[in-house]
């Protein structure tokens, strides 16, 4: 009973990781995915529809502008971070798919048992998109003007297609490394502020396709498939990069005791990713993103900030050239710098988030929604995040 149950699960795992299509759009596989793909992604900015270029002032700089790293306010060492991420499909399905596998019994032995209840966890999701990640872990060491850290994030995605023969494919990506980011403050009252952060990190891809056939098959004969996933990750799965990014936030010289208004520019990953053994690991493009924000602030107990970025400014990072998906609206009210509120539009659409921070932990969680298409309204995925993090 039990190890049937860990198949199962294995095949909901793979299933539920990104999206599962008809067999039109299963055709083209996952190259119809056009996320603007992120190396690691902040939950408080996730909140705010992602706009977050001319804030960032905390080991976030490193991956969204390093500048903010030079506006860091207090110490910290977060030693126990985790992120995790999961769309509204996948919660929606879960029962379902319970009951499917309690449903099958213990049986590993009758191939129509097996076929028809991998058949039935696909169907569960037939249609929807769905997703699984991120996962991260981001340990690190703030201080004004430095950032040390070591990341850990991993998307799974998967595609299944032709109701007759059902077919899975499988993409697991995950991004490990480390990253230093320097910022310093330049100008009167440090009005400009200059940063600069590295990466070197290992990048590691498996992609690969089942039938129901292949699935059945590896219950019934008892196959190993994670020695297969293994195998196929050190042949064409791995590839090695370093990446620079850059980036400035610079304080207008007007109203600034009153809403401290800003402009920024980044630009993001810069570098080269080194496949090893002719691997098919997805590429990481650089970005210049440019942001305007502003901080209003009220009796001392109240502070805010309202911004606005366009991301990818050349087009980079994806293989459409939509504008919407590029432009993030957001803002952010902090009361006595404990509980904070945040709302958004994230590529056209509405986002939602809240945090608590307090001296030893924080928490924050954001709603969003993710454009997996070319264009806004195409493709969406609901999405669901949060930040569990221990530090001193």
């Amino acid at each position: 009973m039990k190890k049937i149950k860990y198949i199962f699960l294995f095949t909901f795992f793979l299933t539920c990781s990104h999206g599962l299509y008809s067999n039109a759009f299963g055709q083209a596989r996952i190259a119809l995915d056009n996320e603007l793909l992120s190396i690691v992604r902040s939950v408080e900015a996730l909140g705010m529809g992602g706009a977050y270029y001319s804030k960032s002032n905390n080991k976030y700089a490193a991956f969204y502008n390093p500048a903010g790293v030079a506006r860091v306010k207090k110490n910290s060492i977060e030693y126990l971070p985790i992120t995790l991420g999961v769309d509204s499909d996948a919660l929606s399905s879960l029962n379902s798919v319970s009951n499917i596998i309690d449903a099958a019994g213990g049986d590993t032995s009758d191939p129509q048992v097996i076929d028809s209840s991998i058949n039935s966890i696909l169907d569960v999701f037939m249609g929807n998109f769905v997703t699984i990640g991120p996962i991260s872990f981001f340990p690190a060491y703030t201080i004004k003007g430095l950032s040390i850290g070591l990341f850990s994030t991993t998307t799974l995605k998967a595609i299944a297609f032709n109701p007759a023969v059902t077919e899975l494919q499988a993409v697991a990506r995950s991004d490990n490394g480390l990253t230093a980011t320097f910022g310093y403050n330049f100008l009167r009252n440090d009005a400009l502020s200059f940063g600069v952060s590295f990466k070197a990190l290992l990048r590691a891809q498996v992609d690969q396709t089942y039938t129901v056939f292949d699935l059945t098959d590896i219950i019934v004969n008892q196959k190993q498939i994670f020695g297969d996933i293994i195998d196929d990750l050190f042949e064409n799965g791995l590839a090695f990069g370093a990446f620079a990014s850059v980036g400035i936030i610079y304080d207008l010289p007007f109203l600034r005791s009153e809403i401290a208004p800003r402009i920024a520019v980044s630009l993001n990953d810069v570098g080269y990713l080194f496949r090893l053994n002719e691997s098919n690991v997805d590429a990481i493009n650089p970005s210049m993103n440019v942001a305007l924000g502003i901080s209003p602030s009220y009796y001392n107990t109240i502070k805010s900030d309202i911004m606005i970025d366009f991301t990818d400014l050349f087009f980079l990072n994806s293989n459409d050239t939509s504008i919407l998906k590029r432009i993030n609206i957001g803002a952010e009210v902090i009361f006595i710098d404990t509980y904070a509120l945040r709302v958004g539009i994230h590529q056209g659409y509405p986002t939602a988030g809240a945090g608590l921070n307090f001296k030893y932990f924080s928490l924050n969680y954001a709603f969003y929604t993710e454009e997996l298409g070319y264009e806004v309204g195409e493709y969406r995925d609901f999405r669901h995040i949060i930040e569990i993090n221990f530090k001193l």
